[in-house]
């Protein structure tokens, strides 16, 4: 007999015996009538940092719109859910800020930040709550989950209650009776009814970054006030404090930051919404003003304890609160401090109290009280909208036991949100590979487990849910350490390993598993962080904070990488209700490639789903084997028998096949199809068929009563630079057709309307030019500036921008 071989419900090949296995074909085998779940459109979803999103995708403020080629991408994806703000930018979002019309309050500043524009950037507010909805909207995209700021804001619990009276409200009724219909200003914006929005995650990553297969296991989220460090080493915070103020609300002692090289000897203070390193800063000038950053706080006099130094580090010269700085000589280091709202006032450096040198660095030590916990945000979210999910950020044993001691009359969340991210490492490319793809299946096992724990500690009567808010295959390297943490083939670290084909072979096994256990495991929201890289590959590293991102830029445009086809064939392919194949007799590999990597898993995993209609249906098989030459593997290509029961009557079968050469072959500008979504041949329907799965493929078999052909995307059409550019008037736009199609070929300006039809009706394979003589449809001249020309054929668009110059 072999050993037991890991797996998840109906999908687990059974083996026998070597012998059986050794003979018998593998079979898929998917009954029509063993429905396992519905694919409800939330775990269709992304998450993406939408402060940076309005930076990359080129927001503009005065139309209201992102640049074409964002919504040129974003079409074929096909995501149903979306997470606003995302991430850690919630922590520093103050939401009423983020409506009405432009030039806006200022924003506040996030140091680190990926975006365009630098770590000071003012970009927090360009990209409004009321624009993200606008931007569903264009998209038609079918929900939200909106991540509210815990830590920044005093009156935390209430302002996330105004915002979801802002979003969920009808006019005239202010249910949080404060005075203040924000129903009415939504509508006011030209937004008279409510959005309707359900999932509303109380902070996020408080509780610490689910990390698997990694050395990285926690995350210090320094965008809470609850999170405030003690002297001690990193190890000695005491974790249990910091659940209770999470859960409970109260007080915090605030003695230092984290960063990422280790730690300031105080908390930094800031300027008015601006907490970057720099605005902690002297500018050496007379009556310059500070923040806390997490006011109110405890007026004793005796803690408040405020240093200035020259570097980070430094412990720093400390100098004494006083009551007026009147009373104090131009020498002497003395500064007001007004704890309600933490404002710091130094002297004039002449007559009374002195200026800290220039450059030299302010911190403060002192306690933060009165904030809100998560029994506040509920209670008060809950009053407002008693249909609203609210989600904790925590979900650590540790938190939940002490929910359950709390003994609170009413349990403060609804759900529980996680990020189960697989953390790549330094194996061998083979190795790592099947690593991946073994962790991800115990990943969704332990996200069962997890919810079953929920279950024992808060009774089945009232499920507590999970928000799969963000996940993904991450590259992520230790803070400090140089080395590139790619995996290896041969000699050489492999580039952009999170963009290639091995990384999305272990995303897509990640995401099917979650569906197949959603029902069980009551997972109602999975996104995919995320959309876009935080920045153009040429500025990125080959090594290191990497992970697979659904659309790249480059060449003055956008492509879909490997991970962006997958979805935009399981999300236009896919039906509502989800099966449980079963398959059998599938070859094993059975392998220790290292102590560390001891591997027995099926070469095929599957998952399939219907159309309630009947229609249609779809069967995604997942083919982990690399064809590798000189490798333990002993298949690439399987030969599998496909079985379909009490099917309805479809006729012919649509096939798709996701590909490279190579497990480690990416997408880039140069060459956008390296890993390609191949439409084959339409086959015959038949309830039983052999068809071979090629290595490291994805391939979805799709029965159904209609056939369109043969068409091939990867021979898909071109569109090239239009020249001259710039230009003026004249330019010739050029483009290559594979087959006959119907085209569409149009110029648009800035803000996205229609300047001129250049073309529009059925076109025949073969290369075309097509000449713009800078006029719209009027036979008007327009003006200078940049304009975009879009070709659009077989559901697809092709986007590039010329300039004309007068």
């Amino acid at each position: 007999m072999r050993k037991a071989i890991r797996g998840t419900g109906p999908t687990l090949c059974l083996v026998l015996t070597i012998a059986l296995a050794a003979h018998a074909a593998p079979t898929i085998t998917v009954d029509f009538q063993n429905e396992i779940g519905t694919l409800e459109p939330e775990l269709l979803g992304i998450n993406h940092p939408m402060t940076e999103l309005c930076y990359q995708a080129g927001f503009d403020t005065t139309s209201g719109r992102f640049a074409p080629e964002l919504y040129e991408a974003v079409g074929p994806l096909g995501l149903q859910h979306w997470r606003y703000t995302g991430g850690t930018g919630s922590g520093s979002f103050f939401w009423w800020r983020s409506i009405g019309a432009y030039p806006r309050e200022p924003g506040f500043y996030k140091p680190g930040s990926y975006c365009r524009g630098g770590g000071t950037a003012d970009h927090y507010h360009d990209f409004g709550f009321v624009e993200f909805m606008e931007f569903m909207d264009d998209i038609d995209a079918d929900g939200t989950t909106v991540n509210l700021n815990f830590g920044t804001e005093p009156a935390a619990a209430r302002r996330a209650a105004d915002w979801v009276e802002f979003a969920n409200a009808e006019v005239g009724v202010d249910p949080n009776g404060d005075g203040v219909d924000w129903a009415a200003v939504r509508a006011s914006l030209g937004h008279p009814e409510p959005y309707g929005i359900r999932y509303w995650e109380v902070g996020n990553e408080l509780g610490g970054v689910y990390v698997i297969g990694g050395s990285s296991g926690h995350y210090r989220n320094s965008w809470a006030w609850h999170y405030g460090l003690l002297p001690d080493p990193l190890d000695g915070e005491d974790s249990r404090q910091r659940i209770d103020n999470y859960l409970l609300g109260g007080s915090q002692p605030q003695y230092r930051d984290a960063c990422g090289r280790g730690c300031h000897p105080y908390q930094l203070v800031t300027r008015e919404n601006n907490w970057s390193i720099d605005a902690s800063r002297s500018y050496g000038l007379p009556d310059e003003t500070f923040f806390i950053r997490y006011p109110p706080a405890n007026p004793d006099t005796a803690f408040m304890a405020l240093y200035v130094s020259a570097d980070i580090g430094d412990p720093g010269h400390k100098w004494r609160r006083v009551d007026d700085l009147t009373a104090w000589g131009a020498q002497d280091s003395v500064y007001v401090f007004d704890p309600a709202t933490g404002r710091i006032d130094f002297g004039d450096g002449t007559t009374h109290g002195a200026i800290p040198a220039e450059s030299s660095l302010i911190g403060v030590q002192y306690v933060s009280i009165g904030k809100d916990g998560m029994v506040d945000f509920y209670r008060q979210i809950k009053s407002v909208d008693p249909e609203a999910r609210v989600s904790s950020s925590f979900f650590t044993d540790e938190f939940l036991l002490a929910t359950q001691e709390a003994a609170l009359d009413t349990l403060p969340f609804d759900c529980v949100s996680i990020h189960p991210y697989l953390e790549v490492e330094s194996n061998e490319v083979l190795a790592e590979h099947w690593r991946l793809q073994d962790i991800t299946s115990d990943m969704a096992q332990d996200l069962l487990t997890r919810s079953t724990r929920l279950d024992s500690l808060f009774g089945p009567g009232d499920p507590v849910d999970l928000l799969v808010s963000e996940f993904n295959v991450i590259v992520l390297p230790s803070i400090g350490d140089s080395t590139c943490p790619n995996p290896t083939y041969g000699e050489r670290k492999l580039r952009y390993f999170g963009k290639s084909l091995g990384q999305t072979l272990a995303l897509a096994n990640g995401v099917m598993e979650m569906l197949r256990l959603s029902e069980e495991a009551r997972i109602r929201t999975l996104g995919i962080h995320m959309l876009i890289p935080f920045a153009a590959e040429v500025d990125m590293p080959p090594c290191g904070w990497d992970m697979t991102a659904f659309v790249g830029i480059g060449g003055g445009g956008t492509y879909l990488n490997a991970s962006g086809l997958f979805y935009s064939i399981l999300t236009t392919r896919s039906g509502d209700t989800l099966l449980g194949p079963l398959l059998t007799d599938c070859p094993i590999l059975d392998h220790e490639f290292s102590a560390e990597v001891d591997i027995t898993l099926p070469y095929l995993t599957a998952l399939a789903m219907k159309d309630p209609s009947g229609e249609s249906a779809a069967l995604f098989v997942i083919n982990r084997a690399s064809a590798l030459p000189d490798t333990v593997e002993e298949h690439s290509d399987i030969a599998a028998v496909v079985s379909f029961l009490n099917a309805p009557d479809f006729k012919y079968m649509q096939v798709y096949e996701l590909n490279a050469d190579s497990l480690w072959h990416y997408n880039s500008a140069d060459n956008p199809h390296a890993v390609s979504l191949t439409r084959h041949p339409d086959l015959e329907f038949a309830a039983d068929f052999e068809y071979t799965f090629p290595a490291h493929s994805i391939t979805v078999l799709v029965p159904t009563g209609i056939t369109t052909g043969v068409i091939d995307v990867v021979s898909r059409p071109k569109l090239h630079q239009n020249a001259p550019n710039p230009f003026n008037p004249v330019t010739t736009i050029r483009f290559e057709l594979p087959v006959p199609m119907h085209v569409g070929l149009a110029v648009y300006n800035l803000a996205g309307r229609r300047v001129r039809t250049l073309l529009d009706g059925p076109t025949d394979a073969g290369e075309y030019a097509v000449g713009w003589d800078g006029r719209n449809e009027r036979g008007e001249g327009v003006a200078s500036g940049v304009y975009f020309y879009r070709l659009e054929v077989n559901g697809e668009s092709h986007t590039r921008k010329g300039i004309l110059i007068r």
